[in-house]
């Protein structure tokens, strides 16, 4: 019996030893991405600030979530010797844009089953049929 304590002891510590990890990387990802949208919001092109506002203001986001008294400040300063190489950030600009124009994709996907569920709702409400 004492065996088996321990064995369920030994898979869960695993288990939250590997959340943690997956926390962290999910952690690492999006302050990376915040890092881009800072930079990118330097730009002297208008277009191309808004664009890093609403990228930085979504991973902040994010993080808040996963934790909510970050040391934001920190946790740039921790990746800026990596994200300071051309090739990552070039990289991680990428990621954080495709993750972003999915977001955007999904919303609208959302918007137009919403304006034809309307649609449907004021018809079903025009039709003289009970």
């Amino acid at each position: 019996m004492r065996t088996a304590g321990l064995w369920v002891l030994l898979i869960l510590s695993v288990s939250l030893h590997q959340a943690a990890l997956a926390d962290t990387s999910e952690i690492t990802d999006d302050v990376r991405c915040i890092y881009v949208g800072l930079e990118a919001a330097q730009s002297t092109d208008p277009a191309r600030q808004e664009s890093a506002v609403v990228v930085a203001m979504y991973f902040l986001g994010r993080l808040d979530s996963l934790i909510p008294q970050a040391n934001l400040e920190d946790l740039l300063i921790k990746e800026s010797p990596a994200m300071s190489k051309p090739s990552v950030f070039e990289a991680e600009a990428t990621r954080c844009g495709l993750t972003l124009k999915e977001k955007g994709r999904m919303m609208q996907q959302v918007g137009n089953r919403m304006l034809l569920r309307d649609r449907e709702s004021l018809e079903n409400r025009a039709s003289p049929l009970p």
